[in-house]
């Protein structure tokens, strides 16, 4: 089982989807973009930025 990292500890790679928790107080894949001010977060579903994230954790394995 996977751990939720602090945003303030660490943050994954630049386009990796993981999963984000935050001020919706629910997990949502997500990834992290270069913006020129500083990274943001965008939700994978609809490539909206994301505010509040406090957690991100790796993708679980898919089911076999």
């Amino acid at each position: 089982m996977n751990e939720w990292i602090s945003v303030e500890d660490s943050s994954p790679n630049m386009g990796e989807v993981v999963l984000i928790f935050g001020a919706d107080e629910y997990p949502i894949p997500a990834y992290r973009t270069n913006h020129p001010v500083k990274p943001r977060w965008n939700d994978y579903a609809s490539d909206e930025w994301v505010t509040g994230v406090t957690h991100w954790m790796p993708l679980p394995e898919p089911p076999e």
